[in-house]
Order: C-alpha cells, then structure tokens, then sequence
C-alpha cells in the first residue's frame, strides 16, 4: 500500500468514528479531517500538514469521543499522526 493511499485510510477511520458521535465538536472535526483528506489527494504533504494540525489544536477533545470508543480512537488518531509525521519527516 502506498503512503498516500495509508493516509487517506487512516484519516477516513478518523473520521467514520467522530461521525458515529454526537455533538458539535465531533462534526467539526470531523469536517476539518475530511477536508485534509481532500487536500491530500492534490498535495499529501498540505493534506499531511492539515490533518496534523487539526489533531495537535486539541480539536479532538476526549469529550467528543463516547468512553466506548475513547481506546479505539486514541488508537486511530496515533496511527494517522504517525502517517502524517513519516510525510512531513519530523
């Protein structure tokens, strides 16, 4: 699988599990990681740089995730902040 192919898996897992929540924040963010996956199919590297940011602003507050899925997101989330490190090499 290629790297672009393994982000845009890792963030539509994101955003399949906020989409599940309810609430407002959940929506926002994930609009925010849809919107980076859009990015990345014409740039991985802003498309990388956009997801990254929206998961270090904190938009993913643990409050928006319901506590039976909180272990499985954190999960999701530190997959795909390791994807996007690898692409922008930090």
């Amino acid at each position: 699988m290629s790297v672009s192919s393994e982000f845009q898996r890792a963030l539509l897992d994101c955003v399949d599990v906020l989409r599940e929540c309810d609430g407002p924040g959940a929506a926002r963010w994930a609009a925010e990681l849809a919107a980076a996956a859009r990015d990345g199919v014409a740039d991985l590297s802003r498309g990388a740089a956009r997801a990254l940011a929206a998961l270090e602003s904190g938009a993913a507050a643990p409050e928006v995730v319901p506590e039976l899925q909180v272990e499985e997101f954190d999960r999701r989330q530190e997959h795909l902040t390791a994807i996007c490190r690898v692409i922008l090499g930090r």
